[in-house]
């Protein structure tokens, strides 16, 4: 369990080490008040890259803004070999609560998440805080879930609206900046739950979970 763990907590380093950048997104991306769509990775992942070079933009034309989104890559089939699918998610937001000392990464998801047929990607983790350093460039944080069964928690990755919950099973979230915003590195591994199948009684699939994301804090200046 421990060399497992040093494991992670080493790769999330290496990930926040070699560059902070995510993946370079398309222009056609969906806004983050749509459901949001997938992009399949035709090689090897390597989120210290840019999945694709960006366009030159005419000098003499101002570029349209780009979407807040993020991306998370899931390696579906949890095979090494799985080149993976990078998922978009709405912009990650980060709310610190030093009285429970927690930290909570979430998506700010558009006010249609409520509806039954949202099919958009979102994420809600929350990470205790140990210690009483303020900071949290360069905390690191390892979850080990004690079984695999389904919990009825809010906690973890969801796409498809609420179709597929990807539960923490063995996951390391690390920090990293100190200012309004953070760059916040997410690997490990999740179980896959069908919820439209009634696999909450069942084991979850393991799935492997890699990215970076820029979360802003809330109410930060």
């Amino acid at each position: 369990m421990n060399s497992r763990r040093w494991v992670l907590a080493a790769a999330v380093s290496s990930l926040l080490l070699a560059g902070c950048d995510e993946p370079k997104q398309s222009t056609s991306t969906a806004p983050a008040t749509q459901p949001s769509q997938v992009q399949q990775v035709a090689v090897a992942p390597d989120l210290a890259k840019g999945t694709t070079a960006p366009a030159k933009a005419d000098p003499t034309t101002k570029p349209a803004p780009l979407p807040e989104i993020s991306t998370l890559l899931v390696r579906e089939t949890g095979a090494a070999d799985d080149p993976g699918i990078l998922y978009e998610f709405p912009r990650a937001r980060l709310h610190i609560n030093r009285e429970d000392k927690t930290a909570v990464l979430y998506t700010d998801d558009p006010k249609t998440a409520i509806n039954r047929d949202y099919s958009g990607n979102s994420y809600y983790l929350v990470i205790p805080l140990e210690g009483e350093d303020a900071k949290l460039d360069g905390y690191q944080w390892h979850f080990r879930a004690a079984g695999s069964e389904h919990q009825d928690s809010t906690d973890g990755l969801f796409r498809g609206g609420q179709r597929f919950h990807y539960q923490p099973s063995d996951v390391t979230i690390a920090f990293q900046g100190d200012g309004p915003t953070l760059k916040v590195a997410v690997i490990g591994e999740f179980s896959r739950f069908d919820m439209q199948q009634q696999q909450d009684a069942h084991v979850g699939v393991p799935v492997f979970v890699r990215g970076i994301v820029s979360a802003t804090i809330d109410n930060a200046k």
